[in-house]
């Protein structure tokens, strides 16, 4: 499996909290304008990346029990991300990279499984919020379902907040197919719950 170590996440945020609030909106409409692998990165660490190395359960977005059920995956296509083949990857947040999951452009099909949201192809990544719900499960029980939507929302906040502080813009999307999401992402027992794309607001 194919390896993308990513830059290490660093604070230069020049919007403070109380900003990033304010100009958070819900972004549709993107320019067609590659991002930096640095920013695949940052995004990723504010989503659900490792906030302590120390401690390797400490992360940005709380989780019931450390059970950690989530799982991100991003797409690509041919030029929306510098040094980054088209394809599907899996953040890995223990070692803070990329594992390339196919090499599949699945980008421009993401339509027919968002009941036709086009502009999800002039995105320049999508982000996949998936769970592995046993995780919790397993612990909780069936109430752990409602753990796992916590902290998805909370990642979901986070990579609003973040995606404001590098000017750029996003929204998330639940009006889609699961079997046709999970055929996309090329899924293998775990849930989709969220589809976020990120690129330059136009």
């Amino acid at each position: 499996m194919d390896k993308i170590q990513l830059p290490t996440s660093s604070s230069e945020a020049t919007v403070n909290l109380d900003q990033a609030l304010k100009q958070r909106i819900s972004c549709r409409s993107y320019k067609d304008k590659p991002i930096k692998l640095k920013d695949v990165g940052d995004i990723l660490w504010a989503a659900n990346g490792i906030s302590d190395k120390r401690f390797s359960q400490r992360r940005t977005a709380p989780s019931a029990g450390a059970t950690y059920p989530l799982q991100l995956y991003i797409a690509t296509k041919k030029g929306s991300v510098y040094s980054l083949e088209p394809g599907i990857y899996r953040y890995n947040p223990d070692e803070h990279l990329l594992e390339k999951h196919s090499k599949e452009n699945i980008i421009e099909h993401l339509p027919q499984a968002t009941y036709n949201q086009s502009f999800l192809t002039k995105a320049s990544m999508c982000i996949l919020i998936a769970s592995k719900k046993e995780r919790t499960t397993r612990l909780y029980g069936e109430r752990g379902i409602q753990y796992i939507w916590m902290e998805a929302g909370g990642v979901c906040q986070n990579i609003h907040l973040k995606v404001v502080e590098m000017n750029l813009g996003t929204v998330i999307i639940g009006a889609f197919e699961d079997t046709k999401v999970k055929r996309a992402f090329r899924l293998s027992g775990e849930v989709p719950l969220g589809i976020m794309p990120i690129g330059y607001p136009a």
